[in-house]
């Protein structure tokens, strides 16, 4: 190797997404370029530093892109090729979240890599408003893929201590690394130093060791405690296969994590377990086939009493580890239990495997149908196993209908005031995306940002928020992102001088806690001699306490665990909003992280009640008045997953579901003022609590007038008339319509305040409360019989869709009561939520029972239903 990268080397490259080699493409069929089966281009360290300088601008499929690997054969956007024969001379850092400033990133460079060589270059999609990086930094030495990899991690756990929320994806060899390409904003650094050199001794070297000797470690232990487990079992005359080793070998490792709520890293290599509160996916999977074991390096899982705790302080363990926790809470002996059973039923005369989706399932034995089950209304008489199993009816196969209901028009101009409608109208033409998006998060942003200023009365005992939450649903390219960004943009620039003033009192107060730091050093050594010598110690001098850290006020959080939100909410008493580009992941690990507290902490800032918050090692927070704004996107697939997955608190319900037409591709004619924008988000944020009688701050309560006290009885009335035909989801949606009028009620005066020009809401009166009732009766109460379609109908419809996506997911031909229950608890997970799930599968001839089988004395009997093969038919 060399100890410098040569400026004559060539880094594999290419343009465009679709630029490929590899003379076979990834769905089989021949490459048809004529550049297939040639090496990849080849880019110098001097082209790099010429396109940061005078980048090009050209649309992103004209865009050239490199890898930091000098590998270039056709096979070179690999990633296993890369890992293999790749030899890296850069890393590379995407940082697309949390919009820092130049300043920032380079600062946070240094801090971890010191003054070494760097090239860091605004992306094609960033603006003034919400800055994206790209990070280069040349290396003296070059690195094989393998490390490559493990570097890359530890860079971004390090850049990710220092406030950089980096783009994981680039810790894959064959990641494309997209070279500068101007877009409407654009600014670079080019800094001249020293190379980086991982030395041994350097910080991101002794990171990579330590966590593979620590994985290293725990996977020995592991394998010990496997082994011991063996020895045990011969030592006391166990012949055959454990229940354990059984379980193990027919589970997948990768998609348990996945069910219980893990995160992969692109690659499924590493993961991020839903208990971290770093960014960093600090799981590996090790090993292969019924050997698999996962190895965590995360402090958060140690707490959590699954797996085995090593002595590097490091968690261990396999898929049997995971099942008894996560499905037994903890108990070994009811996880054995239920494996045990599963055993005993592949032992039958059938030889099935519950475990493997090609074999015939087990059928119910007659000792089984005297007894009490789901499916026991059904009376037919079973065929002998040696006996042709009977034709299939035509299905009836509306349960498999998406059933999805026309958007409703958005009566824009009937909601807001004029000026705000034509800035909405505006911001949606140049973000090329649905109005529909644009007011949904408006809608947020406004209420999140008067957020504890206002709050409004309907009368005495009944005061409502200002939050609203909104869910935007759409495919990829609906215009989601845009739409958002157009109204997020402007209150991120209302929140950047707050910032950068607060950042002063920052640094003043680490210099004074850098000063407190050595003078309570001092005073230590000053104690310890006293008492050494039996005098009193001297007191703690006032010089050793730098304080509180002063707290940098935040308007929206992108990515913010419990703990964090609650820390910004104790020291932020007006609120904030959480942004989540993808809803889908945050509702669904609500329930894995932290015992489940963490939806019970959403609930409660929906509702801005009081609520403590438990943090590890350190002393509980309590927020008096926890109200936290939720906006994001989600695609309709993952919404589908949602209605089927989540628990039916009435959490989802509280989201007002917005998914429109997506728009045909146009180009816009008129685009937003940022000038009027940013006015009213001046206006929102200068909105502040009020002290009362104690001096304590409290909202500013804005009244509903007699008359639209009389609106909200009739509006009232009106509710209950639409819960009469509702069910599931949609029912609660619709009980919550009361509560949603009048926040949104408080939320339009708002927009008229800060748009228009309008008083400060003092009062609502029948027009703000008519606004809000037409908007919700009109619009938003068809768009939600749109969004939830399959999670609205009655109970067994709901458990027979829930249980018809369990049967499609799994691939399942057949299958048990016991399966379908182990593998849908939250909604399935009793023989009471299966049984009408069964009824109406069997009506519909979408599935039957199975004929009996023989079952081992002793065996548990179980009862199976095998599955209309036209279900596949309609799916394919």
């Amino acid at each position: 190797m060399t100890h410098a990268t040569p400026l004559s080397l060539l880094f594999c490259s290419g343009i465009g997404q679709a630029d490929t080699r590899a003379p076979v493409l990834s769905d089989g069929r021949p490459n048809p370029s004529p550049k297939a089966g040639s090496d990849y281009d080849g880019v110098t360290v001097a082209d790099v530093i010429a396109l940061v300088r005078e980048p090009p601008s050209v649309p992103k499929e004209a865009a050239r892109w490199f890898l930091p690997s000098t590998y270039r054969a056709p096979d070179a956007r690999s990633h296993a090729r890369q890992r293999e024969a790749g030899a890296f001379h850069w890393l590379a850092v995407d940082v697309d979240k949390g919009g820092p400033l130049l300043e920032t990133v380079t600062a946070a460079v240094e801090a971890v890599l010191g003054d070494v060589t760097r090239l860091v270059y605004a992306t094609r999609s960033a603006t003034a408003d919400f800055p994206k990086w790209r990070i280069l930094v040349p290396l003296q030495r070059p690195l094989t893929g393998a490390d490559y990899a493990d570097y890359q991690a530890a860079l971004f756990v390090a850049l990710g201590k220092h406030g950089l929320n980096c783009d994981p994806a680039l810790m894959k060899p064959g990641q494309l690394v997209y070279l500068p390409n101007r877009g409407g904003w654009y600014q670079h650094e080019a800094h001249k130093a020293e190379r980086l050199n991982l030395t041994p001794d350097h910080p991101l070297t002794r990171q990579v060791a330590a966590d593979r000797n620590a994985r290293a470690a725990a996977e020995r232990e592991a394998l010990a405690r496997r082994a011991q487990r063996l020895a045990e079992r011969k030592s006391r005359g166990d012949e055959g296969q454990s229940p354990v080793d059984w379980f193990n070998a027919r589970t997948d490792l990768a998609a348990l994590l996945s069910r219980y709520g893990w995160t992969p890293a692109p690659g499924e290599r590493d993961w991020r377990s839903p208990f971290q509160t770093t960014r960093s996916f600090a799981t590996r999977i090790l090993g292969e086939g019924p050997n698999e074991m996962w190895v965590s390096l995360s402090s958060s899982d140690a707490g959590q009493s699954f797996g085995i705790a090593t002595k590097t302080g490091a968690t261990a363990g396999d898929a049997f580890d995971l099942f008894t926790h996560f499905e037994h809470g903890g108990n070994m002996t009811a996880a054995l239990r239920e494996i045990g059973d599963e055993m005993r039923q592949e032992a039958g005369s059938l030889g099935f495997d519950p475990f493997d989706r090609n074999t015939a399932a087990p059928q119910e034995t007659a000792a089984e149908s005297q007894h009490a089950s789901p499916g026991d209304a059904d009376t037919r008489t079973a065929e002998t196993p040696s006996s042709a199993p009977p034709a299939w009816p035509a299905p009836d196969l509306r349960l498999m209908a998406d059933d999805l209901d026309p958007p409703p028009s958005l009566p824009l101009a009937d909601v807001l005031t004029p000026r705000a409608a034509e800035w909405v109208a505006s911001a949606a033409e140049g973000a090329g995306a649905p109005a529909d998006y644009v007011l949904a998060a408006l809608l947020s942003v406004t209420g999140a940002t008067m957020g504890n200023a206002r709050w409004v009365t309907v009368w005495p005992g009944w005061s409502e928020p200002p939050v609203i939450w909104s869910m935007c649903i759409g495919n990829p390219s609906a215009g989601k992102s845009p739409a958002i960004d157009a109204v997020l943009a402007p209150l991120r620039r209302a929140e950047r001088p707050l910032r950068e003033a607060a950042q002063a009192e920052v640094e003043a107060w680490e210099k004074r806690a850098k000063l407190a730091k050595l003078a309570q050093a001092v005073w230590e050594k000053k104690a310890a001699a006293a008492m050494d010598k039996g005098n009193t110690p001297p007191p703690l001098p006032p010089e050793a306490d730098a304080g509180c850290a002063p707290h940098v006020p935040r308007l929206v959080l992108s990515d913010a665990t419990v703990e964090r939100v609650g820390v910004i909410a104790a020291n932020q008493p007006k609120g904030v909003l959480q942004f989540r580009d993808e809803l889908a992941g945050w509702l669904l690990a609500m329930e894995a992280r932290n015992g489940g507290s963490d939806r019970a902490f959403w609930l409660e800032a929906f509702g801005g009640r009081g609520f403590t918050v438990e943090r590890m090692g350190r002393a509980p927070l309590t927020v008096e008045r926890l109200l936290i704004g939720a906006l994001g996107g989600i695609q309709p697939d993952r919404l589908s997953e949602l209605l089927l997955k989540a628990k039916d608190d009435g959490l989802l319900a509280r989201f007002l579901p917005i998914w429109p037409e997506r728009l045909p591709p146009r180009q816009p004619e008129r685009l937003a003022s940022d000038t009027l924008a940013d006015a009213a988000m001046a206006r929102l944020t200068a909105m502040d609590l009020v002290p009362d009688d104690n001096g304590n701050l409290r909202p500013w309560f804005v009244p509903f007038d007699a008359n639209a006290q009389d609106v909200m009885n009739a509006w009232r009335k009106t509710c209950a008339g639409w819960e009469a035909g509702a069910e599931g989801l949609l029912l609660s949606f619709i009980g919550k319509l009361p509560g949603m009028a009048a926040r949104l009620s408080l939320v339009l005066a708002g927009i008229a305040h800060a748009f228009d020009g309008a008083d400060d809401p003092r009062r609502i009166t029948p027009a703000e409360f008519g606004r809000a009732c037409h908007f919700l009766a009109e619009y938003a109460l068809p768009m939600a019989r749109r969004a939830y379609g399959a999670a609205s109908g009655a109970g067994g419809e709901r458990a027979a869709r829930r249980l018809l996506s369990v049967i499609r997911s799994e691939g399942w031909r057949s299958f048990t009561t016991r399966q379908a229950m182990r593998t849908e608890r939250t909604a399935l997970g009793t023989e009471v939520k299966l049984a009408p799930a069964i009824r109406a599968l069997e009506e519909a001839d979408l599935i039957r029972l199975a004929p009996p089988p023989q079952v081992p004395k002793g065996g548990r009997p179980v009862r199976a239903y095998d599955v209309n093969p036209a279900i596949w038919e309609v799916v394919a």
